[in-house]
């Protein structure tokens, strides 16, 4: 049961729904994820908004950022390195911008293709978008491309239309084949 206090919000690393009790005079409000203990901040924008055209009264707005770091995307920028994609043992380097993971076939349009015959991973499975952004760091997400074979990470499905922040070390898997995000 919600109250009028209360705001949802999503969970920046799983993204499940988490009631956030908004308190007056409070700037921000570190939380814990129950559901895969991830900890982020939210942060309540205390300025007027206008509603419907009326005048400006004041409303919180949320914005959420991971705890301990001074950018906006707090702690989801990966440190300095290559992203690469470790399968096995061997690098697979994830290249600036879009990125499509699938396992190689002659049929397969990935940009990625990764040498497995795990039938169970598409040809075109994931995307991976790779920004560089200040000082050298990365911000990293992942979508899943196929309803049938959905990408996990850190045993987390990725919905179809949801994209996920890669950190170092996570584990993905697509089909039966683990992977591991990393910076090299």
């Amino acid at each position: 049961m919600q109250d009028n206090n209360t705001i949802q919000i999503k969970c920046p690393s799983c993204h499940q729904p988490i009631g956030v009790r908004n308190q007056p005079g409070v700037d921000s409000l570190k939380v814990k994820c129950p559901f895969c203990s991830f900890v982020f901040t939210v942060k309540f924008n205390r300025r007027p908004v206008r509603l419907d055209g009326g005048p400006a009264v004041n409303q919180s707005s949320v914005q959420q950022a991971a705890a301990n770091d001074e950018t906006e995307f707090g702690n989801v920028l990966a440190n300095t390195g290559s992203p690469v994609l470790l399968l096995n043992g061997v690098k697979h380097a994830l290249k600036l911008g879009r990125n499509t993971v699938g396992r190689k076939s002659t049929e397969s349009s990935a940009t990625l293709q990764l040498p497995v015959t795990d039938r169970y991973m598409s040809r075109v499975n994931a995307v991976i978008e790779v920004n560089k952004v200040a000082q050298g760091k990365w911000y990293v997400t992942i979508g899943s491309c196929n309803e049938r074979n959905l990408v996990k990470v850190n045993e987390h499905e990725v919905q179809m239309g949801d994209k996920m922040v890669l950190q170092s070390n996570y584990v993905i898997r697509l089909g039966h084949t683990n992977l591991v995000f990393t910076l090299e």
